[in-house]
């Protein structure tokens, strides 16, 4: 009976190791897509402004365009900002890097759920 439980152990071990490589071989390609992207590279932006702003660096879209930010992901990242209720159209409001941190992450995985529609119609477009 013991090397019985041995080898039904040994079977799920292999079976769960291969299950995971699975898995993450599905997330891959699921954080590939082209939702995916924008929203990686629309949260790495959004986390940069945030850095800048605590800093004491202005995150305008003039300042950011002058560090190094397109004026299209300045207006996609501060839009994330916006959706998460960190921005009020001037400013940061939360004074906490880390509750800003956690909810631009909150947002982004709301986003992967829902899509990126909000997102769209809270960036900030030249002229407006």
């Amino acid at each position: 009976m013991s090397n019985d439980l041995h080898r039904a152990f040994d079977r799920l071990t292999v079976r769960n190791a291969t299950l995971a490589a699975e898995n993450r071989h599905l997330r891959r390609i699921a954080q590939d897509t082209r939702h995916g992207r924008i929203l990686r590279r629309t949260l790495a932006d959004a986390q940069t402004l945030l850095v800048w702003r605590f800093s004491g660096l202005s995150i305008s879209r003039r300042a950011s365009a002058a560090m190094g930010m397109s004026e299209r992901r300045w207006g996609a990242a501060r839009g994330l900002l916006v959706l998460a209720r960190l921005h009020d159209g001037y400013d940061v409001v939360e004074r906490d890097f880390e509750a800003c941190k956690t909810a631009v992450e909150a947002t982004v995985r709301q986003l992967e759920r829902h899509g990126l529609g909000r997102l769209r119609a809270r960036m900030a477009r030249r002229g407006r």
